[in-house]
């Protein structure tokens, strides 16, 4: 965990970061795109999206599934304090570059407005019931998947 919150910032899928943008920078002179989006953890894929936004100013909706260092286990990581200074800022980055946010949880939205985000709209984990089958289940007697 130590290793992972000290060197690999921000997450362990870092070095795909410079490939992506070289990439995805040649797809974007080829191809017509209205909004970049992206979506973590990773939060990697957000600073992608940041520098395509610097190089081509397209739109750039980030998406964040679970928040970055208000996560339940970053305090569990032994960051340091240089680790945790370089995570805030990119973190801060992030919500402040962005044309809007996306995020799962009222908490979340609550949090990232006190320290910088704009424009944050939520969307919860979860379903509609409407678009579920009216109508109890009826669980298999050896084996039932369920989403709770």
């Amino acid at each position: 965990m130590w290793i992972r919150g000290n060197l690999f910032i921000p997450d362990a899928r870092k070095f795909w970061i410079r490939p992506s943008v070289r990439f995805l920078r040649k797809y974007l002179k080829q191809h017509h795109i209205d909004v970049i989006i992206s979506t973590g953890p990773p939060h990697s894929t957000h600073l992608i999206a940041m520098r395509l936004k610097e190089i081509t100013n397209i739109p750039w909706l980030a998406d964040f599934r679970d928040p970055w260092t208000d996560i339940d286990y970053y305090k569990e990581m032994k960051i340091s304090a240089f680790a945790d200074r370089k995570h805030k800022r990119l973190e801060l980055k992030t919500i402040t570059r962005c044309d809007a946010m996306v995020v799962v949880t009222q908490e979340m939205m609550t949090n990232y407005e006190k320290i910088g985000g704009k424009n944050i709209h939520l969307i919860t984990n979860g379903f509609d019931p409407v678009d579920m089958a009216v109508g109890a289940a009826i669980p298999d007697e050896k084996f039932s998947i369920s989403h709770i």
